[in-house]
């Protein structure tokens, strides 16, 4: 795991707290409307915080996502 890798999952994880006191202030307001998408927000940058890109793409696809990266993204090993 490298350092890029850890600094976007602690900056999912910030992210997904504050949304989760986000969610909570809406429910307190009673804003039912909003709550589904805080919820989601939160559930999808805490479960990247607590999963990686990887296992997460991996989660996404057992529920049924499609795989639309690329080969040629950039970023990976380029030993052969």
């Amino acid at each position: 795991m490298g350092m890029n890798s850890t600094f976007f999952r602690l900056m999912a994880g910030l992210i997904g707290v504050l949304g989760l006191f986000v969610t909570i202030m809406m429910a307190r307001e009673g804003l039912k409307a909003d709550l589904l998408l805080g919820v989601l927000f939160v559930l999808f940058f805490l479960l990247y915080a607590v999963l990686g890109e990887y296992k997460l793409r991996w989660l996404l696809m057992l529920l049924g996502a499609k795989n639309l990266s690329s080969k040629r993204s950039g970023r990976g090993n380029f030993r052969q």
